[in-house]
Formats: structure tokens, C-alpha cells, sequence
């Protein structure tokens, strides 16, 4: 069959490489045209390989979620990536979707991969159900943030949540730390009575 559905399967284990790249291969309509273990070796492939769908798998290297960097630049240069790990915490599931990703498949969801590749080839919206209640939680979240907190709270909240600290956001804010810490107390005090962590 012509046209087929070039895959890029970025992976470093070598077992999930063969079985991955397998189980794609027996389809009439998709191939991986190039197995690469790691995210920068297919950043800089992206840029002269001919493709249409990138399997990122999320800890590449067992270096700490470095496929989510590579997701991210790979996505903001227009690439469709489809997240792909074993990982299940609904913090690295949010983050995947945040950095890019067009979709969310756990390596034990692995019959639902070709789906997910067709989806992405067509532009067709389907959320796999590994990643699409953090999706519904992420967006329910946004949304009571959005009624709790002032402009000026959620400016520090996305700050802190970025993981810096109190002097780091004062001058990014240009506020004066003491206010800093008034901000952050206010916003944990609100967002405890919303049953939100921070």
C-alpha cells in the first residue's frame, strides 16, 4: 500500500523497540521508518527525516522524563507526538499533554497504539482513556483556579508551580518578598479550602 503512516518510534529499551516497531509493522497503512533511542537524536532527525507521527516514550535513558523536553520541542515545531510510557502518576500524564503531546497511550494500552497513530495522522481528536481523566481533571482544575484566585495570585501560583522560589518570583513579578509570601500564603489558604494541593 502506498502512503503509509511513517512512524518515528523513539525508544531505548531494546525490547520494547522490536515489539513496538513489530506490531505497527504488520499493518497494511504504518511503518516506522526510524527507531531512535533517545530525544535529541530525534529532535535533529525530525528536521531531515520524512514522517508523520513520532512515539515518544516519556523516560528515555532512565533520565528522569527527558522525553518530555523533546516532546515539547518537537510539537512547537508542528510534529505530532503521541506520549508512550509505562509510567501511570497523573502528574507526568498532565505534563506530557502541557509539553504537547496529541495523545497519552500507557505501554500496557499497547493494542490501542494503531488508533491512536491514525488519529493523529487524520488531525481527528481521540483522548485515550490513559490520559484523558487528567485531561477532564486538568481543565476542571483550571477552572475553579480561574474563580478562586485574583490575576495577581495566579501570575505566583504558576510561578511556584514552575518550581520557583519565593525570591525568584518577586523579581520576575518586580514585588517586594515580604508581598511574595502574603501571595503565596493567601493562595494556599484558598486553594485548601478547594481541595486543591500546591
Amino acid at each position: 500500500m502506498e502512503n503509509k503512516i511513517r512512524v518515528i518510534l523513539v525508544e531505548d529499551e531494546p525490547f520494547w523497540q522490536k515489539n513496538i516497531s513489530k506490531y505497527i509493522n504488520k499493518e497494511n497503512d504504518i511503518e516506522v521508518v526510524r527507531i531512535i533511542d533517545n530525544g535529541p537524536d530525534a529532535i535533529e532527525a525530525a528536521k531531515s527525516l520524512e514522517f508523520d507521527v513520532i512515539l515518544m516514550d516519556i523516560n528515555l535513558s532512565r533520565a528522569n522524563l527527558d522525553g518530555l523536553m523533546a516532546i515539547r520541542v518537537l510539537s512547537q515545531a508542528g510534529h505530532k507526538v503521541i506520549a508512550l510510557t509505562a509510567i501511570k502518576e497523573q502528574e507526568v500524564i498532565a505534563q506530557s499533554f502541557k509539553s504537547g503531546a496529541v495523545n497519552f497511550i500507557n505501554k500496557s494500552s499497547l493494542v490501542d497504539i494503531l488508533r491512536a497513530i491514525r488519529d493523529a495522522h487524520m488531525n481527528q481528536i481521540y483522548i485515550h482513556p490513559d490520559g484523558s481523566e487528567v485531561l477532564r481533571n486538568e481543565y476542571l482544575k483550571e477552572i475553579r483556579l480561574s474563580q478562586v484566585l485574583t490575576p495577581s495570585e495566579r501570575q505566583v501560583y504558576d510561578l511556584k508551580s514552575r518550581g520557583l522560589n519565593k525570591t525568584q518570583i518577586a523579581g520576575q513579578l518586580h514585588k517586594s518578598i515580604s508581598t511574595i509570601k502574603k501571595q503565596i500564603r493567601f493562595v494556599k489558604d484558598k486553594l485548601k479550602e478547594q481541595g486543591i494541593s500546591f
